[in-house]
């Protein structure tokens, strides 16, 4: 018995580690974007149902900003990781 339970949680271990862990149902409909800059490093990344446009306010969004090539920080819009901004407006957003 002990043997099995150690199989099982070595092979779940492997899973986490290769598929980067367990999607839950509502993970697997949801659609992500990327707004790059002009040196190609990703500044703000938004999530939301798949189909939902662009301007409605049914986005999760966060900020990473750079000291040079090096992200240094992430940040919330609103400060929070709610579905209630805008992919729209992302830049006009306040992110703490």
């Amino acid at each position: 018995m002990r043997k099995l339970i150690c199989t099982v949680l070595c092979l779940s271990l492997v899973f986490v580690l290769l598929t980067g862990g367990f999607a839950l149902s509502e993970e697997r409909n949801m659609q992500v974007v990327i707004d790059y800059d002009g040196s190609n490093n990703p500044i703000y990344i938004g999530k939301a149902a798949t189909g939902t446009a662009s301007a409605n306010t049914q986005w999760q969004i966060k900020r990473i900003t750079y000291s040079g090539t090096n992200p240094t920080n992430i940040q919330w819009a609103d400060g929070n990781s709610e579905f209630d901004n805008s992919w729209t407006n992302r830049a006009s957003l306040t992110y703490r």
